[in-house]
């Protein structure tokens, strides 16, 4: 203020007894520090909404994770460096408009079996649905047999939703329709007649194991598994 204690202070001899005092300058006020803003706010990185700013920010990899990570991860056009003031990105306060990040749009998928109606080789009972609702023999049925028994050129991990296969572009395709039995005539030199052969076969494990039984059974090692025939029909020789 252009003067000493000696001169200012009456204590010190100084100071005035005219009544012309003066008041000392009011010190202009400190400007405040600029404040940092994440930009976007709310920014996370492509892995999803937990691996955000803050987060960033309070991990450490060798007391570096923005260091690490912070220039690889890019989402809604920035990285952590870029987005986050923990990392030396974001902001100051005044000096830009911030932006909030987009809320992602969950993305809906339809499936559809293709080709639709589609069943394995076994006939339409062991169809999608069923490939759907049997886990049997080791964890699924898609895992255990979805790669065999196929049926119009497509097996069960190709042509059903549940098994990973199917469609999601809306080109499904219908199941070819099976020509119709012809009906025989009344001329007994249309109608095939099988005999099985030798009469009375059994397999190797006994009389109960006979074409009746492999006729009515769809099972092994007790577990429902497609049929008797397609498992063990190769198997068990007898005679």
């Amino acid at each position: 203020f252009n003067t000493t204690a000696n001169q200012t202070c009456c204590a010190c001899g100084g100071g005035t007894t005219d009544g012309t005092v003066t008041l000392s300058p009011t010190p202009a006020p400190t400007p405040p520090q600029n404040e940092c803003i994440d930009n976007p706010v709310g920014w996370y990185d492509s892995a999803g909404p937990d691996i955000n700013c803050e987060y960033l920010g309070s991990v450490y990899f060798d007391g570096n994770t923005c260091g690490y990570f912070g220039d690889l991860i890019e989402n809604f056009g920035k990285t952590a460096n870029q987005a986050c003031c923990a990392c030396g990105g974001g902001i100051a306060n005044g000096t830009a408009t911030h932006t909030l990040a987009p809320t992602p749009v969950p993305t809906v998928t339809t499936c559809t079996d293709n080709p639709v109606g589609w069943y394995d080789r076994d006939g339409p009972f062991y169809n999608c649905a069923w490939y759907s609702e049997n886990a049997i023999i080791n964890g699924t049925t898609c895992w255990d047999t979805g790669d065999f028994f196929e049926n119009f050129n497509t097996t069960a991990n190709q042509a059903c939703c549940a098994c990973g296969g199917g469609s999601t572009d809306g080109t499904a395709t219908l199941s070819p329709t099976p020509a119709p039995t012809p009906v025989p005539t009344n001329s007994t030199s249309n109608v095939t007649t099988c005999t099985d052969n030798p009469v009375g076969w059994y397999d190797r494990d006994g009389p109960e194991n006979n074409c009746t039984w492999y006729s009515e059974n769809a099972f092994f090692n007790g577990i429902t598994n497609g049929t008797t025939c397609g498992d063990i029909g190769d198997s068990y020789e007898n005679f």
